[in-house]
């Protein structure tokens, strides 16, 4: 078989020998996969990671030894491998995403899911119900990250809310509190990307950056630049809340010189607009599989209009390039031979 693997300075379609599932395990075969801003910062070094990249992924369950009812299921997963043991002080409370000897699918010590057949530990997969379009199911897990904040009641319905960064995950956000009915509002810098927005969601409450006035109760920050996230305290209410979701690579690399340097997100002045004004800063990683699966199954969010392009996992390369080139928007990788669906 044939995976998508990145050496550290390259992106290859490499041979590997095909994978067997053990007790508690699944063999998945993947279907359709999205490249998300994680992965494309992942080239950039971010993590250090080597090895099969990948982790949004719909596939297809092939063997689970002691589990036939799951054969011919079609799957997501939580992205997080964790000890799920009765000892952990984080898996025993829940919190398996935090579990001291956490691995995550694609970006940290186990190899990713864009590859013809994938294994994952059982406790990971979610089933997708027969009636989901799978180019809807490959959303899943960046969905379940964009509603995180909701699960752990960090937002609520009297907030005033501004989304900052409308790109994929911003995006995912905004259609989801919006159709929760959260006062939430969609901040983006260009009339180029607004009027994209409107063009595929009409129904989005959209402002330009430069048209903002006043502060909000929350500031949901999906930029995707460190640069950026210090600018965003100047849009919160004091005693308000900035939920940051971006994850970057830490070290950005001259391409003239091949010097490294340090990405601050924050400096001296920012930390003390935080002191200051008494601002809530929460981190928000991954988030409930279920959960966002089935919002996917009610229909109440489609994030489908978000899909530039898709291209056969043999041409990874040439997705990769697209992606990057088309931040806001989602390029879909699927297995060769499997049918496109539209």
């Amino acid at each position: 078989m044939r995976a998508v693997y990145f050496d550290g300075n390259n992106l290859l379609y490499k041979k590997f020998k095909e994978p067997y599932a053990a007790a508690e395990e699944v063999k998945i075969r993947f279907e359709f996969g999205g490249i998300c801003s994680t992965d494309l910062e992942i080239l950039k070094g971010y993590k250090g990671f080597i090895g099969v990249i990948g982790h949004e992924v719909v596939g297809t369950v092939v063997s689970a030894p002691g589990v036939p009812e799951l054969i011919n299921k079609r799957v997501v997963f939580n992205i997080n491998i964790s000890c799920n043991s009765s000892d952990c002080p984080y898996c025993s409370k829940g919190l398996q995403k935090h579990c001291l000897k956490r691995k995550a699918v694609g970006i940290s010590e186990f190899f990713g899911a864009f590859s013809e057949y994938f294994i994952l530990p059982l406790f990971n997969i979610v089933v997708v119900p027969d009636n989901l379009n799978p180019l809807k199911a490959v959303f899943a897990e960046p969905l379940a990250a964009a509603i995180e904040p909701l699960d752990r009641g960090l937002i609520t319905h009297e907030d005033e809310i501004a989304v900052f960064g409308v790109g994929k995950l911003g995006t995912l956000a905004l259609l989801a509190l919006q159709s929760l009915n959260y006062n939430v509002i969609g901040i983006v810098s260009t009339e180029k990307r607004r009027d994209f927005l409107h063009q595929r969601f009409p129904h989005l409450k959209l402002s330009l950056l430069k048209e903002v006035v006043g502060r909000f109760d929350v500031i949901y920050e999906a930029t995707g630049t460190a640069s950026t996230m210090g600018n965003m305290l100047n849009y919160v209410k004091p005693q308000g809340k900035l939920i940051l979701k971006s994850t970057l690579a830490e070290i950005k690399i001259n391409k003239e010189n091949k010097e490294s340097e340090l990405i601050n997100a924050f400096t001296a002045h920012d930390v003390n607009n935080i002191v200051i004004n008494e601002i809530s800063l929460h981190g928000s990683r991954c988030g409930n599989i279920q959960h966002a699966v089935d919002m996917l199954s009610s229909g109440d969010v489609d994030p489908t209009p978000l899909i530039a392009a898709k291209y056969p996992l043999a041409k990874a390369g040439a997705a990769f390039k697209k992606a990057a080139n088309n931040a806001g928007e989602k390029v879909i990788l699927y297995q060769d031979n499997v049918d496109e669906i539209s």
